[in-house]
């Protein structure tokens, strides 16, 4: 387990050190509403999501983790960035694996599946911002709906003062993260206790003061006054006047049913094909009813997740983040409890993992190459700059263009110094303008 886990560091690591800080990254380094105050203490964060809680988004806990890894400098955000992914890949594991042996090439397997299931990893993952938004956000819901499932499968629960107390403080914080992953955490936790109840399981006290805890998280996020000056922003910059509901509705629609076809059924295809598996050969025969309900349990908060994107007005790739997870799990709960000493089970498993794992290899060393592109690309420019800026100039402009797959989430700056990622890179970077004219496509 020990080496499965240092290995998945050390690749992660190398991507999270070549991505470069991108976008938002430049932007969140500063304290939200205050142009010129570069965060350097915990007070500024603090300052900043009060700002930014009032005037652009409830998200405040994942937007703190953002500014903190980024105010502590590019190598210890990494450092950071690849342990909670380290960290989020081992509490899927430790979900999906409950009640068996340590398996470490489930562990590993999660990696691989994140890699390719997701279709934003690069957005979710390598980008800091991006990564405390859906990477650490979803890292922290997990950590906190565990005890609940633990509960389930065990049919055991400590209950005491402290523990409700803490529940109550942590579900404050799950609820506080994402808006539609914690509609779905709500609902995990609520068909949780609808389940002890009907198997005749104690309730315990922590699981419903984790309940109120997530419920008001939740609240305090969605009501941030922040969320309606955001909206109103992106319902002009569809032309409209007002906002207009019925269209959000029909849009949310008919993102839902496109990233179903495209990301989701797929995955979903998978998991009915490993449950028909484990009917046939269930390690346990005891377990299966435990296992089966708690892994439709997922299949179901994930359901709810993809539903609440229903009323928002965009839904990116990236939003498909803590979706995708909460259908790989049950993925991973089938595998861990599939027997698969049958031969013809066991070299099929093996076929598919070694088949992942080349591919796998491959399409790292293309990314490993592509990001190590435009480190090249910043690291020249950042020279640039420092050099144009010893001689006093501080508008700077670049006359070479890199490119990238879409999928990266890394675009060039525009020929626009008032574009709004030309004016956060020049704020980043202590300059007065930034722009690029006469693009030179070198890749």
């Amino acid at each position: 387990m020990l080496l499965a886990g240092l290995v998945m560091f050390v690749l992660i690591y190398i991507l999270n050190s070549l991505y470069p800080l991108y976008a938002d990254d430049w932007n969140y380094s500063f304290v939200h509403g205050e142009e010129a105050t570069r965060i350097k203490s915990f007070s500024d964060i603090f300052t900043s999501q009060y700002n930014h809680y009032m005037t652009w988004g409830g998200r405040s806990v994942v937007h703190f983790i953002a500014e903190t890894m980024l105010m502590t400098g590019f190598f210890w955000t990494c450092v950071l960035n690849s342990l909670a992914f380290v960290a989020f890949v081992y509490v899927m594991y430790m979900i999906a694996n409950r009640g068996n042996k340590p398996n470490p090439v489930l562990f590993f397997l999660f990696s691989l599946l994140i890699w390719f299931a997701q279709p934003a990893f690069f957005a979710t993952i390598l980008w800091k911002t991006g990564a405390a938004n859906y990477l650490w956000g979803t890292l922290i819901i997990l950590l906190f709906l565990y005890s609940y499932y633990a509960c389930y499968r065990s049919r055991e629960a400590n209950n005491n003062i402290a523990k409700a107390v803490f529940f109550f403080l942590f579900g404050i914080i799950a609820g506080w993260t994402n808006e539609n992953m914690s509609i779905a955490l709500i609902f995990y936790i609520i068909a949780s206790l609808a389940l002890y109840k009907y198997e005749k399981i104690g309730i315990p006290t922590w699981a419903v003061t984790g309940l109120a805890g997530t419920i008001l998280g939740c609240f305090i996020m969605l009501a941030a006054p922040g969320n309606y000056v955001r909206l109103e922003d992106v319902t002009t910059s569809f032309g409209q006047t007002e906002i207009m509901y019925k269209d959000i509705f029909l849009m949310g629609i008919n993102y839902i049913l496109t990233h179903i076809w495209n990301h989701l059924l797929i995955i979903f295809a998978v998991y009915l094909v490993l449950l028909f598996v484990y009917n046939k050969f269930p390690k346990e025969k005891d377990d299966k009813q435990k296992v089966i309900y708690s892994s439709i349990l997922f299949i179901l908060t994930a359901a709810v997740a993809l539903a609440a994107m229903v009323v928002s007005p965009i839904f990116p790739e990236r939003a498909l983040f803590g979706i995708i997870v909460l259908l790989l799990i049950p993925v991973g709960i089938m595998l861990a409890n599939i027997d698969f000493r049958a031969n013809y089970l066991k070299v099929t498993a093996v076929i598919v993992f070694v088949a992942l794992l080349v591919i796998y290899g491959f399409q790292y060393k293309t990314v490993y190459d592509n990001l190590t592109y435009v480190t090249s690309f910043w690291t020249e420019r950042e020279a640039y700059i420092a050099a144009q800026k010893g001689k006093g100039e501080y508008d700077i402009v670049f006359t070479k263009r890199f490119e990238l797959p879409e999928e990266y989430y890394i675009s060039d700056l525009s020929d626009d110094p008032g574009y709004w990622e030309n004016e956060c890179y020049s704020r980043f970077y202590d300059i007065q303008s930034v722009r690029l004219i006469e693009p030179d496509s070198t890749k």
